[in-house]
């Protein structure tokens, strides 16, 4: 019996040593040194080849990172400075997300709030056609607004499933801000149905292709 115990735990010490040995080395490196950037958030890829990478501001922007990772020259794709998203600490521009199809339909999607009322607004826009550097601020199509009863806890990333369809948080508890809201924001705006077995509480489950009816999109 203690003979049969060692061996069991002689085989877990061993391939505990294993997996531990075939764990890859990670370090930090810092990148962009002397790069000026006001309250980044997050940072996306362009999935369309080019390699570039594009980091929100929290403020309202978005710019493109130089390539060489030395660079410090910043190029501003997106600017909503002006509507004043971030008042409080947990506001501001909080997510973007490429649309799978970028690279032909040059679509993507931003998360942001606004005040009086308070509200988190997601919106897709279109890169604009003489430059692909920048954002065509002309082209946003709201999808969908919902009401943020406090300032903190406002989410923002959103994700492309491998079900083609995009997640976007709502994180406040659908008891506080109104699951018929929800329910009816998402209908008009996007002219979808959203089943209530779709929409799993604190998250809303949105079609990813938004090229739905204009005629329900907002002006």
């Amino acid at each position: 019996m203690h003979l049969r115990l060692f061996s069991v735990g002689l085989s877990l010490a061993i391939g505990l040593a294993t997996a531990q040995a075939e764990l890859p080395k990670v370090g930090l490196k810092p990148v962009w040194q002397g790069l000026e950037l006001n309250r980044p958030l997050w940072l996306e890829a362009a999935p369309d080849g080019s390699g570039r990478l594009f980091c929100i501001e929290q403020g309202g922007g978005i710019v493109i990172l130089p390539k060489a990772k030395s660079g410090k020259e910043r190029i501003e794709f997106f600017n909503i400075n002006d509507r004043k998203p971030w008042v409080e600490n947990e506001e501001g521009l909080l997510g973007l997300a490429f649309h799978p199809n970028f690279k032909s339909n040059q679509k993507f999607y931003v998360y942001y709030s606004q005040q009086d009322p308070k509200r988190s607004v997601v919106s897709e826009f279109t890169v604009s056609k003489s430059d692909k550097n920048k954002a065509d601020m002309k082209s946003e199509r709201i999808l969908l607004e919902f009401p943020q009863p406090y300032w903190n806890h406002n989410g923002g990333v959103m994700l492309f499933g491998k079900d083609g369809k995009l997640y976007a948080p709502i994180v406040q508890s659908p008891e506080k801000i109104g699951r018929k809201t929800i329910d009816a924001s998402a209908r008009y705006r996007a002219g979808e149905e959203v089943e209530p077995k779709i929409l799993i509480p604190c998250t809303i489950y949105r079609k990813a292709d938004a090229d739905v009816d204009p005629t329900l999109a907002a002006n």
